[in-house]
């Protein structure tokens, strides 16, 4: 179920109770984008959809899924491919962090990932267990500090797909850390950034594309 490019407000999150119970066979949900009136997400009738689909493998959430919900969600979804998780900013202790982190450990099959809106700079490094099988990653919602951008990609040695925002552009990625992106993931042939008008970044682009 894909409701990503269609931008869509509801009322409410109850759609999720649509679903019958005897349904099992979902194997893609995203509502990123969608939003709600009422800024509410039946977050219990999404865990139990979550629970009862063990085919599931993406699933893409919006903003008002908190990190706390999200490691439930984990939980009962550990054979997920692609996930975009809800905000990243929520106040949590450093045993929920951990739990957090353990979560996406299980995660053994994830290979995209995407969402993190908001996040905290010091909650980075729970992502840091999924990073080694990462094929696609989605930092285009992201704003990281320098440093913190740079640890996260050498953790992603097998990444294919880089998308950064502009705003990341302009701060942190010039020509040597998008070459050493490259050298960090030798089987990266794509870095995508939504801001193609600054120069010192189309040789960078270029040369890893003909490296690879």
């Amino acid at each position: 179920m894909e409701l990503q490019e269609n931008d869509i407000e509801f009322r409410s999150g109850e759609w999720l109770t649509a679903f019958p119970e005897t349904y099992t066979s979902l194997v893609s949900l995203n509502f990123s984008t969608v939003h709600y009136k009422e800024d509410y997400v039946d977050v219990l009738a999404l865990e139990h959809l979550v629970a009862r689909c063990p085919l599931l493998k993406k699933l893409k959430l919006n903003k008002e899924i908190n990190l706390e919900q999200l490691q439930r969600l984990l939980l009962r979804a550990p054979n997920l491919v692609e996930l975009g998780t809800g905000s990243y900013s929520q106040s949590l202790t450093w045993a929920e962090l951990s739990e957090l982190q353990s979560a996406l450990e299980k995660c053994k099959s994830l290979r995209s990932l995407s969402g993190i809106w908001e996040v905290v700079p010091e909650f980075v490094q729970t992502l840091y267990p999924v990073c080694p099988h990462l094929i696609t990653l989605n930092l285009s919602d992201v704003l990281l500090p320098t440093a913190d951008f740079s640890k996260l990609i050498s953790y992603c040695q097998k990444l294919q797909q880089l998308l950064v925002s502009p705003f990341q552009t302009l701060l942190s990625i010039g020509e040597q850390q998008v070459l050493s992106c490259y050298y960090t993931a030798p089987a990266m042939h794509e870095v995508l950034h939504l801001l193609f008008c600054i120069p010192s970044l189309h040789s960078s682009m270029s040369v890893c594309v003909m490296l690879d």
